[in-house]
């Protein structure tokens, strides 16, 4: 019977890395799809901060129109200045380049403003640039590093399901369906170890005649608990944990 029981702890090892190979296949596309949501994100950053720029720059630049108009103005007011011929026309005169160069003043505090707000949203669009960047690179090397991992539990997996194949060909059929019939129910943990008269599946404390019966070896032993097939780790040395979900 230990012979069997190798075979179903062997058989365990081989669906432990059966289901550890499906997990990077299933989680692969996402991982791939994580990476080229963090790059377009990043990528839309740095197209919003360029819209910005082109925004302010058009602003600015219609602030200096703006200016050189009202600038005209006061040189022509300053033209009128030596024809009029009252002091009335004069005043107003005098009066209209005033309130001109007021308003002046106000289209150059705005034209630095605009100013000061482009070199400060140039120095984000080079930050953020750089940053895309080492994105993209990141991105292009973590992928092919996916891919790599994914190549590799993809072959491990044909490898394994064949060692199954042949595994199960020199395993009795009774035996084999009772591992199937708990593996539905304990997937990870369908053959486990007992450790000082405790079931390592669940956790549940085994009676003593029944751990010396696991460790005899002489037929198949479920826990009493879980119905998880039992071994004793000193009979098979080399046997791993179960794999955790």
């Amino acid at each position: 019977m230990k012979g069997q029981l190798e075979f179903l702890i062997k058989l365990q090892m081989i669906d432990s890395a059966i289901i550890k190979a499906q997990r990077v296949q299933e989680e692969h596309p996402k991982k791939i799809t994580q990476l080229e949501e963090t790059l377009q994100k990043e990528g839309e950053a740095l197209q919003s901060e360029e819209k910005q720029l082109e925004e302010i720059t058009k602003k600015r630049a219609a602030k200096e129109q703006d200016l050189a108009i009202e600038e005209e103005k006061v040189r022509k007011a300053n033209e009128k200045l030596t024809t009029v011929k009252t002091n009335k026309e004069y005043q107003a005169a005098l009066k209209e380049i005033e309130a001109t160069k007021k308003q002046n003043s106000k289209f150059e505090e705005e034209i630095l403003f605009f100013m000061e707000k482009i070199d400060n949203t140039k120095k984000s669009m080079k930050e953020t640039e750089e940053h895309f960047t080492l994105t993209v690179k990141t991105t292009e090397e973590k992928k092919i590093a996916l891919e790599k991992k994914l190549e590799e539990h993809t072959k491990e997996m044909e490898e394994q399901q064949k060692a199954k194949e042949e595994l199960i060909s020199q395993m009795e059929s009774e035996l084999l369906g009772q591992y199937q019939k708990i593996k539905q129910k304990h997937p990870y943990s369908t053959v486990v170890p007992v450790e000082d008269s405790c079931c390592q599946g669940c956790h549940m404390n085994i009676p003593p005649q029944l751990f010396n019966e696991v460790k005899k070896c002489q037929t198949i032993i479920k826990c009493p608990h879980c119905s998880r097939i039992l071994y004793w780790e000193e009979n098979h040395q080399a046997a791993p944990l179960p794999l955790q979900p």
